[in-house]
């Protein structure tokens, strides 16, 4: 019997047919602290999509760093027998969690979901920590769709069902327990009351539940982990903890990265900046190929909204056509960490994922620059662009210009400063800004800081995109040499010398690669199909084959492939896969059903190179 949050608990024995009173208890319920000031469950997506893409979020905010070796979550729920229970759903490896890092808890591996890829928490001994997300895998982690529950973090493990060593609590399900003298409405905790229905986070019934939703912890404090003004349910963030092809009504909330990792308006990049890091002016021998601009944003931890954000375009008069001229003003358009944005003048054929594209016809055909289809967007002999921020709207001139290229001055006459190549080929080209050049990655190591532009106001800050280089992507055309969508300024992720799949005397095939350098490399995938135009699946199902981060120096890998038939023509291609979640494919190469060991297929990097 309770009474406010006082307790008389009568304790009776059952003898067939009658109910015996055997004693009293008498107890007042309490409320002592969780404190919640060391690791606390930062954010909750508990998926009741098809995909079913569980994950949660611990984050450190203590000021120093923290050992989590022996730290466990568990959810206390009731089954599906009717009992209440306080099960294990993650053990935590031995790993040091720096003060403000955000470790990601997931029920199978990254590679296998839309969640970014990053570096998995286990490898100690590997870990880069070069902005990449880490993540601990445990399949135990799928939470309820139906039913409250309480999730509870503790610093020991094998404390099930007992008030012991909790250190944060998240969720909506307050079970009772007046047996065995212990008296509560909490449990496993003793003596502890429910909180008022009012302050309680609206969870539902189905506790965090949701197919577009994700919860953030928005409050810090003791005994808060059920607070209404803690927690708040945010959809879809940009992508951002996301693979840059994952549909955005189902990917909520920011996995792996910071709540507030989002910058908008006058919240500025701290470690990076954005800038225009590729241009493609070039129209191709017709004169009417689209035309555009790539940004890029080089932090490796936030991501950027911008809207509110400038672009001036200025393009030389010479009476060829209608050329795009003043000021647009950028509707949302998010840019994520170390990934750029494409800003078209139309829309066009692409691989580029279509949440990394905007198309500035489309957004801005109203506005009073009033675009039009017919529009050039850019003078191929000449133009100024410059790129403001939004600054503070209650600050006079506090929008900060950000970025400025191109050869001709933002006011005058127009007269080109240097000259723009020219290609004067079928095959167009872009140019590519240049990026931190005056060190090499071998010489620094590619510590995590994220590498300056060169000066885009003159020529020795872009080069015109390698006859030879490698076109990962295309927008407009498929013969184009550029890479959309990928900032090619700098060296590549990695820079591969030999691809080479052998038959083997028992019918499978024996993959063997070689690099000659990684640049913050996750891995490698392996594809295999039965035609080079086909359809290429992954053929490393049980996860990615672990690269070795940022070496200058060669490294070798192979891989099995126990699942090749007979007698059957293959095309292997191999993919690379940074820590930030980009993928490119290296090379495609063709195996045929019966290769002997004089006629072994080897690929070598000057191969690669004249390969289309």
């Amino acid at each position: 019997i309770t009474a406010g949050n006082a307790v008389l608990e009568l304790l009776v024995i059952g003898t067939p047919g009658t109910r015996h009173v055997t004693g009293i208890h008498v107890g007042r319920l309490q409320q002592s602290a969780v404190r919640s000031d060391i690791i606390v469950i930062n954010e909750v997506r508990n998926d009741t999509s098809r995909a079913n893409v569980d994950w949660v979020e611990l984050k450190n905010i203590s000021a120093g760093m923290q050992q989590l070796e022996d730290w466990e979550l568990s959810i206390v729920r009731i089954d599906e027998n009717a009992e209440l229970v306080d099960l294990d759903l993650v053990d935590l490896p031995e790993y040091e969690i720096a003060s403000g890092e955000i470790l990601l808890l997931v029920n199978e591996d990254p590679w296998a979901t839309p969640i970014t890829a990053g570096e998995n928490a286990m490898d100690v001994d590997k870990r880069e920590r070069l902005g990449a997300v880490s993540y601990v895998i445990d399949p135990r982690l799928e939470l309820p769709n139906t039913g409250r529950f309480m999730l509870l973090l503790r610093d020991t493990y094998d404390e099930n069902g007992k008030d012991e060593n909790i250190q944060d609590y998240a969720g909506n399900g307050f079970f009772e327990d007046f047996s065995n003298r212990i008296s509560t409405q909490f449990w496993p905790r003793i003596g502890q009351y429910r909180p008022l229905a009012s302050s309680i986070a609206p969870f539902g019934e189905n506790t965090f539940g949701s197919r577009d939703r994700a919860w953030q912890r928005i409050r810090y404090q003791a005994n808060d982990g059920h607070h209404r003004d803690a927690w708040e349910a945010v959809g879809a963030i940009g992508g951002l903890g996301y693979d840059t092809h994952a549909d955005l009504s189902t990917s909520p909330g920011t996995p792996g990265y910071e709540n507030t990792a989002l910058r908008v308006g006058k919240d500025r990049l701290v470690n990076g900046e954005v800038s225009i890091s590729e241009i493609m002016y070039d129209q191709g021998p017709n004169g009417n190929s689209t035309q555009w601009i790539e940004l890029y944003n080089s932090s490796f931890t936030d991501a950027v909204n911008l809207n509110g954000w400038e672009l001036y375009i200025r393009n030389l008069p010479d009476g060829q056509g209608r050329y795009v001229g003043g000021r647009l003003t950028f509707k949302d358009a998010v840019i994520l960490p170390n990934q750029t944005l494409l800003l078209v003048s139309e829309k066009r054929a692409t691989n580029v994922s279509e949440n990394r594209i905007y198309d500035l016809y489309l957004h801005h055909r109203f506005d009073s620059i009033r675009l039009r289809r017919s529009d050039i967007l850019l003078n191929p002999m000449g133009f100024y662009l410059k790129l403001t921020d939004k600054g503070d709207p209650l600050l006079v001139n506090d929008n900060v210009v950000v970025d400025e290229v191109g050869n001709i001055a933002p006011q005058g006459v127009g007269t080109p400063e240097w000259t723009l190549p020219q290609t004067g080929a079928d095959r167009r080209r872009s140019i590519v800004r240049l990026y931190g050049t005056l060190f090499t990655p071998e010489q620094n190591g590619f510590d995590g800081e994220p590498d300056p532009p060169e000066d885009g106001l003159t020529a020795e800050g872009w080069r015109l995109f390698p006859k030879d280089g490698l076109s990962f992507n295309y927008y407009g055309l498929l013969s184009d040499l550029a890479s959309p969508g990928y900032r090619s300024g700098g060296p590549l992720p990695v820079q591969l010398a030999s691809f080479r799949p052998v038959r083997t005397e028992n019918g499978d095939v024996l993959i063997k690669w070689r690099t000659e350098s990684e640049l913050n490399n996750a891995g490698f995938n392996i594809l295999r199909s039965e035609s080079r135009e086909g359809d290429f699946q992954v053929i490393n199902v049980k996860g990615i084959i672990p690269g070795n981060g940022t070496s200058s120096e060669q490294h070798l890998y192979s891989y099995t492939d126990t699942t090749a038939k007979p007698n059957v023509i293959y095309y292997y291609r191999i993919e690379d896969v940074s820590f930030d979640g980009r993928r490119q494919t290296l090379a495609t190469v063709r195996l045929k059903g019966e290769v002997s060991a004089a006629g072994k297929l080897t690929t070598t990097w000057g191969d690669l190179k004249t390969r289309d």
